[in-house]
C-alpha cells in the first residue's frame, strides 16, 4: 500500500492494483502526482507506479522481466528517473518515465555495475551510484546522466570504498558516504 498522513495524525492507505506489489522509494513530482518504484513479485519485475492526492493508483511495468527498482527522484526535465538492477546484478540501467507512463532505459557504462541512490542535482543532471564491489574488485563510481541520455562515471578515490548514499548539498555540489573508510565525500 501507499500511505498519507496528515499533519494530525490521520493514516489513509491506498491498496497497489497488482497484488504482491511491494514499493519502496517514492517522490514527488512537478505534474502534481506521486511516484514510486516498487517489485510486482507475481512476475518478479520492477513496478513504476503513480498514484494522485485523491488516491488513484496507475502502474507501469518496467521493460524487462528481470529488472527491479527501489529509488526514484523527479529529473530536471519534468520526468522521473529510476535506478534498474538485474536479478543477475550484472546489466544494470537508469531508467526514465515521461508524465504519461512512456520508459526508456540507459545501460550503465561497464557491464559489471549495481546502481542505486540516484538524485536530481543542482546542475540539471542526474547523479546516481555504481557499486560493483560485490562482483569485482572494480572501483566503485559515481555516475552522471543527462536529461537526454549521456552518460559519465567518476572512479572512487580509494579502489576498496564503497558509496553508501548520494545528495546534493547547500554548495551546490555532490556529496557522498564511503560506508567502509568511514569518510564523507564531495564532487568537487
Amino acid at each position: 500500500m501507499i500511505g498519507r498522513i496528515t499533519p494530525t495524525g490521520t493514516i489513509s492507505e491506498f491498496p497497489l492494483p497488482t497484488p504482491q506489489t511491494q514499493p519502496f522509494g517514492i517522490t514527488t513530482s512537478p505534474d502534481g502526482n506521486l511516484w514510486f518504484a516498487a517489485i510486482d513479485y507475481n512476475k518478479i519485475r520492477g513496478v513504476i507506479g503513480r498514484i494522485t492526492p485523491s488516491g488513484t493508483v496507475s502502474e507501469f511495468p518496467l521493460l524487462a522481466l528481470t529488472y527491479h527498482s527501489y529509488e526514484i527522484t523527479a529529473g530536471p526535465d519534468g520526468n522521473l528517473w529510476f535506478t534498474e538492477r538485474d536479478l543477475d546484478g550484472w546489466h544494470d540501467k537508469i531508467g526514465r518515465i515521461t508524465p504519461s507512463g512512456t520508459i526508456s532505459e540507459f545501460p550503465v557504462p561497464n557491464l559489471i555495475s549495481s546502481v542505486y541512490g540516484i538524485i536530481a542535482g543542482p546542475d540539471g543532471n542526474l547523479w546516481f551510484i555504481d557499486d560493483p564491489a560485490n562482483h569485482s574488485q572494480n572501483s566503485s563510481r559515481i555516475g552522471r546522466i543527462t536529461p537526454t541520455g549521456k552518460m559519465s562515471e567518476f572512479p572512487m578515490p580509494n579502489s576498496r570504498t564503497v558509496p553508501g548514499g548520494i545528495t546534493s548539498g547547500p554548495d551546490g555540489k555532490i556529496w557522498f558516504m564511503e560506508m567502509n573508510s568511514n569518510k564523507i565525500g564531495r564532487l568537487v
